[in-house]
């Protein structure tokens, strides 16, 4: 703002603003540390979600703030990661879960197990699929084997690959409860800016038909570029045509689309059972 010359009283309470998400960072990623050391050592490959790998592409770390720890781990981890997190002294936030969180069903059906310490309050989501109206399971496995290496805290993890970055990022852009999707915008811009001449268009369709968000994906890039003011790329264009998409697709989107009556039962419900689909076409013999 100040390089465009803007000149108002309330850029003094920004700045403060933003010195608060900057000062709380830096004590999140020092209660961080020793939960991503501790699963590392326990032998849980790590494939860190949201927040924590977004700030890497953001200018500053300050301007992606975020206040909870979401990771995926191999199924075969699952185990070694639920003791080495309840050792720490988190435990499941819903407590009709069994300490360790997990029976695989109840697993695959919620797209991710939230676990807290009382200690400091710090949250872990623990995620089987990607976004709760993603409904493969076998999705998160396919993008943790292109996932890239990331060093946060000192520990080595991998993240997201630039397509599958853009694909989380819309999908819960498009199916935020709150009813606001700036910060959606926000991430899939800062991922769209920052790999400008790296995306590969026919990937990204390809993992966003799997995902069956084709049209969340499809969405928030277009508002993304109008956003930016750039005009949308005409690969872009051709491989994101919702047109492609499958019925199932539109109108699970739609439905989870905010600002709708019973919109939060309507989303628990269909990402029910697209999970429960998806866990049984997916699940082992």
């Amino acid at each position: 703002l100040t390089r465009h010359g803007v000149n108002d009283p309330d850029m003094a309470r920004y700045a403060a603003v933003r010195r608060f998400y900057w000062v709380r960072q830096q004590s999140m990623l020092r209660s961080v540390q020793p939960v991503l050391e501790a699963l590392s050592s326990a032998g849980a490959r790590i494939m860190l979600l949201k927040g924590l790998p977004l700030q890497q592409v953001y200018a500053r770390a300050a301007l992606r703030p975020t206040s909870d720890l979401d990771l995926w781990v191999p199924r075969s981890d699952l185990p070694a990661a639920f003791r080495s997190l309840t050792e720490l002294g988190f435990l499941p936030v819903n407590r009709r879960l069994p300490r360790d969180g997990v029976g695989a069903d109840a697993y695959t059906v919620q797209h991710a197990v939230t676990l807290r310490r009382d200690a400091d309050g710090l949250e872990v989501d623990l995620h089987a699929r990607l976004h709760k109206s993603i409904p493969s399971i076998s999705l998160a496995d396919t993008l943790f084997r292109r996932a890239t290496p990331l060093t946060v805290a000192a520990t080595s993890v991998v993240r997201l690959s630039l397509e599958g970055s853009i694909l989380h990022a819309a999908a819960h852009g498009l199916g935020s409860e709150t009813g606001s999707a700036v910060r959606g915008i926000a991430d899939v811009a800062t991922l769209l800016e920052d790999g400008r001449d790296v995306i590969d268009w026919e990937e990204l369709k390809r993992l966003a038909r799997e995902a069956e968000a084709l049209t969340a994906v499809a969405t928030m890039v277009m508002e993304a570029y109008e956003a930016m003011g750039i005009p949308v790329p005409q690969q872009a264009a051709a491989a994101l045509d919702v047109r492609e998409a499958s019925r199932a697709d539109r109108w699970g989107w739609k439905l989870v689309r905010p600002g709708q009556p019973s919109q939060v039962f309507r989303s628990a419900l269909l990402s029910y059972l697209r999970a429960r689909s998806a866990a049984k076409r997916d699940a082992e013999p």
